[in-house]
């Protein structure tokens, strides 16, 4: 068994360049607000979905998570895609960045749930314990269905001119 040394970082400014990844992001914020509903049916809560800048919060969080593990999988790049879910750091990025937020957490684990991501909390990198992501069935047949290519995903330019490895690294 190999150990991977190196690992790329989350990025919470992965957005949808065209109708068809816009298309593939619906579907995934169906399926995670499908997921939190019988998450919170299972101990005794009601979901109900969000509007206005909550509602684009959670979009936004869902198209960074989903479409920066598609486009890790459609790279096939070796090292590991991880993600920091501590409140500090997600809540510490800029204010430009709303994908970066303390709902993360809840949002991957609906996604993980619902077949889109897995999430690997015990991944060893350089002898530390990391949380990997990759992409799950559901993204995989959804992003096929759809056509996604990786022309279709982009990264937003980083906040206040600064680079991204001044305020995104683990």
């Amino acid at each position: 068994m190999s150990v991977r040394q190196h690992a790329r970082q989350w990025e919470p400014r992965t957005i949808a360049l065209s109708d068809a990844a816009r298309s593939l992001v619906d579907e995934a914020v169906e399926a995670q607000f499908i997921a939190r509903k019988d998450r919170l049916a299972s101990v005794g809560s009601t979901a109900r979905r969000n509007r206005g800048q909550r509602a684009e919060k959670e979009k936004s969080t869902v198209e960074a998570l989903v479409l920066d593990v598609l486009a890790h999988w459609l790279c096939n790049l070796p090292e590991y895609l991880v993600i920091k879910l501590d409140s500090n750091w997600l809540s510490a990025g800029p204010r430009e960045v709303t994908a970066r937020n303390r709902t993360v957490s809840d949002r991957l684990y609906d996604l993980c749930e619902a077949g889109w991501l897995v999430a690997d909390k015990k991944t060893r990198l350089n002898n530390y314990f990391v949380t990997s992501l990759s992409a799950g069935p559901e993204l995989i047949r959804a992003s096929r269905s759809i056509n996604v290519t990786l022309a279709d995903i982009g990264v937003r330019p980083s906040p206040s001119g600064l680079p991204p490895e001044k305020w995104s690294v683990i």
